[in-house]
């Protein structure tokens, strides 16, 4: 029956089974957060915060009694007949500031939630605490504040330290239940926690081990189909594109192996065509390298995809000039380059580039060079425009000839034949134009003259 199965089925299943185990995991571990959570609290509100409230009210119990006896050190006897009343009357308000703290601290503890037990112990220790107060710590206090030193150190040693520490081992009796409670929450924390904890990993390795066993036969199922197409595709790779491809079953497998086999087909065709295609474009890339004419080819994006030799050494025997109007022009890194750096608005270039239907001849005048460029649209069989050809023609020299006869011409015409062409620096056709001009002015003048 497994057999039977899709691959999408089998998958499905194990990913909805692993699911399915993160979840009772997941739910488990939330469980096990929410325990905790509730136990902490349990813990901070019952045991921990009691606990600091009746260690404070023991620590100003004992601060009261330090505060009778710094009173008792106050004895005038004991200071050169001089009597504190400043020192007593800041005593006497520190206890009476204790008290009323202490009071809140009792009342707030009081409002907790308690055992039976700690309850019982709460009313002893209300008890004592009672009798000490107003047996013991609040009488000792008036008698210092009367200046009754004596009578106040007899009650403070005969009733006031025995009820302190009667009530103080009451407080300690608190205190021991509230870390014996404390206790039993961890105790039974952490008995819940190894419980969670241990099916917690029962579920994650039965869970794991199903998966692997439900992956396994999975892995089984699909891994020769599998095996076969990577080394098809290896093949391929490798540039064989004949391999067989044998499809033994209709499920996701067999559909792989049946578009490799389609896709292996294609790109056997594809290459075979793109071979000629190449070849085509070799022999134009070859015509291109030895023809005399200055010529760039970029991509539809104006990148400069190809310039041949003719266009490479003219831009580097003028270089220098062109950068005075073009300063990111580089001979050497034309190619990858934009041609649209040739013009002062690039993005109106590329607008006007990307409309332009036939060829288009302009003149440019950059570094104080004329240059002549023809730009050609390049379209594939299906009219998309995938780039264009630029074709540059030097005519500094053609126009400068011809300003200097138009200037000689006028001259002439005018009855001035003093002027003559400079041909010195010029060269081929252009330095023998100016040489005959020169000898027809010459003529003319010499005739005109003997007339």
């Amino acid at each position: 029956m497994f057999r039977k199965l899709t691959i999408k089925a089998r998958l499905s299943f194990v990913i909805g089974l692993m699911s399915v185990l993160i979840g009772v995991i997941g739910g488990l571990g939330m469980k096990g957060m929410l325990d905790m959570e509730r136990g902490l609290q349990t813990i901070y509100a019952n045991q921990l915060l009691p606990s600091q409230q009746i260690g404070t009210i023991n620590d100003l119990m004992r601060s009261d009694i330090e505060s009778l006896y710094g009173m008792s050190l106050l004895d005038p006897r004991l200071n050169d007949g001089e009597l504190d009343a400043d020192g007593i009357t800041d005593r006497t308000a520190d206890i009476e500031a204790n008290i009323e703290f202490t009071g809140q601290l009792w009342d707030a503890y009081m409002a907790t939630e308690r055992t039976a037990e700690e309850r019982a112990l709460a009313e002893d220790f209300e008890q004592l605490r009672r009798t000490y107060l107003d047996e013991g710590l609040l009488p000792a206090m008036r008698l210092y504040e009367a200046g009754q030193f004596d009578d106040a150190n007899r009650l403070l040693r005969r009733d006031t330290l025995p009820a302190y520490e009667d009530a103080a081992f009451a407080s300690q009796d608190l205190l021991s239940l509230q870390i014996e409670e404390a206790k039993n929450v961890y105790e039974a924390a952490q008995a819940q926690y190894a419980e969670l904890r241990n099916v917690t990993l029962g579920a994650a390795i039965g869970g794991v081990l199903l998966a692997l066993a439900v992956g396994w036969l999975i892995i089984r199922a699909i891994v020769r189909p599998a095996k076969h197409a990577i080394d098809v595709f290896q093949s391929i790779g490798q540039g064989r594109l004949d391999s067989e491809v044998e499809i033994g079953s209709d499920d996701e497998m067999g559909q792989i192996l049946s578009n490799l086999k389609s896709m292996q087909e294609r790109l056997s065709t594809r290459l075979d065509e793109e071979r000629r295609q190449a070849e085509a474009n070799r022999r134009i890339s070859d015509a291109l390298e030895s023809v005399s004419g200055a010529v760039m080819i970029s991509d539809a994006d104006l990148t400069i995809i190809h310039a041949n030799p003719s266009a490479r050494a003219l831009f580097a025997e003028h270089e220098e000039a062109l950068r005075q109007d073009v300063p990111e022009l580089s001979s050497e890194n034309l190619v990858g380059s934009k041609i649209s750096m040739f013009h002062p608005d690039p993005e109106q270039y590329a607008e006007l580039l990307a409309g332009l239907e036939q060829s288009r001849t302009v003149t440019l005048e950059l570094g104080g060079r004329t240059l002549r460029l023809v730009t050609s649209p390049v379209a594939d069989d299906e009219g998309r425009r995938i780039g264009y050809v630029f074709e540059w023609t030097d005519k500094t020299d053609q126009v400068a000839a011809e300003r200097e006869v138009a200037a000689l011409v006028e001259a002439a015409a005018s009855g001035d034949f003093g002027h003559r062409m400079d041909t010195a620096a010029a060269t081929g056709f252009f330095r023998a134009l100016g040489e005959s001009v020169n000898r027809l002015v010459d003529v003319t003048g010499s005739n005109l003259a003997e007339v």
